[in-house]
């Protein structure tokens, strides 16, 4: 046999075994999506679909961080192999419960602009999932339990550990889960860090004078996890204006990036933080604020003006 003979013989029994390959994969995602009907069969299933019959909830969802998670994703220096090993997996994954309840995320290659979409959490190898028993649509839904499951956010949101902060803390305990704060009756806009008013029902925040100093309290009176949690960009900024000196003292709470130095300084659920500050004037008045930022280094003007108080001596 010459050798382009068997290179050609090569070559087609090379092809044979791509176009095996593509036989089991094509009879696996039949199996997996044997219960949808004909015009959801497809591994990924736009959100715009389901607005058919859920307008309420994909209105909910297109303005949520869900959805936003991957146009707002704005990575500190990494190449774009690092966004795809590291940030995609959650800010644009695959159905999480087609890879693994609990596991970390496998990153998809279609409609990624979606960020966290509809079938991210709703497609199953059964069909497409509910929480609700005896569910019924044009979908064809199937009772999923895991749904209503704390794994289920551990897949995205334990990333940056907020899942074991949240299993520490007396929600827990009390058996109050994240759906009670971030998807209050079914509520798919996703309420955190990106709504004040979440901000300002988590955080407490006091001030007095006494013995010559200023003394601040900040308590998380209402967050079952850290906060911040989630992005180690993210902080709240404790600032005090002191008047008439003019002076300012602030205290940041934040994890910083490895190798960014500094210490953790997050805010455990149930925990307060006491700070003091001498007094720079026999007669004055102190302007305390929390402002919850996305970013390092912004203007106070930029963020969340969570809380504020002011303080006259």
């Amino acid at each position: 046999m010459n050798r382009s003979l068997a290179r050609g013989l090569l070559v087609v029994l090379g092809l044979v075994w791509l176009l095996f390959l593509g036989f089991l994969v094509s009879q696996e995602l039949r199996r997996a999506s044997g219960n949808l009907p004909d015009f959801v069969r497809y591994p990924y299933l736009e959100a715009e679909s389901c607005r058919r019959c859920h307008e309420e909830t994909w209105r909910q969802w297109s303005a949520s961080p869900h959805a936003k998670a991957l146009s707002s994703l704005q990575p500190r220096n990494m190449s774009r192999a690092e966004k795809i090993r590291t940030c995609l997996p959650c800010h644009a994954p695959q159905p999480v419960l087609l890879t693994g309840l609990g596991k970390s995320p496998i990153p998809r290659s279609v409609r990624r602009g979606e960020g966290v979409g509809c079938t991210t959490c709703h497609l199953c190898p059964e069909g497409l999932a509910s929480a609700r028993h005896g569910a019924r649509g044009a979908c064809r839904p199937v009772y999923q339990p895991a749904l209503s499951s704390v794994e289920l956010c551990q897949s995205c949101h334990n990333a940056h550990n907020t899942v074991d902060q949240w299993r520490e803390s007396e929600w827990s305990r009390r058996g109050v889960d994240c759906r009670a704060c971030h998807m209050p009756a079914g509520d798919h806009s996703s309420p955190g860090a990106h709504d004040p008013r979440a901000l300002s029902r988590a955080l407490e925040l006091s001030a007095r004078v006494g013995a010559g100093a200023l003394q601040v309290v900040v308590r998380n009176i209402g967050a079952g996890h850290n906060i911040p949690s989630g992005r180690r960009s993210r902080s709240l900024d404790l600032v005090v204006d002191f008047q008439p000196s003019g002076g300012v003292e602030r205290f940041r709470f934040r994890n910083p990036f490895p190798g960014e130095g500094g210490v953790n300084t997050q805010l455990p659920s149930g925990k307060a933080r006491v700070l003091n500050w001498p007094l720079p004037s026999a007669t004055g008045s102190a302007r305390v604020r929390l402002i919850f930022q996305f970013r390092p280094g912004q203007r106070d003007s930029v963020g969340t003006l969570v809380r504020e108080c002011t303080v006259d001596w």
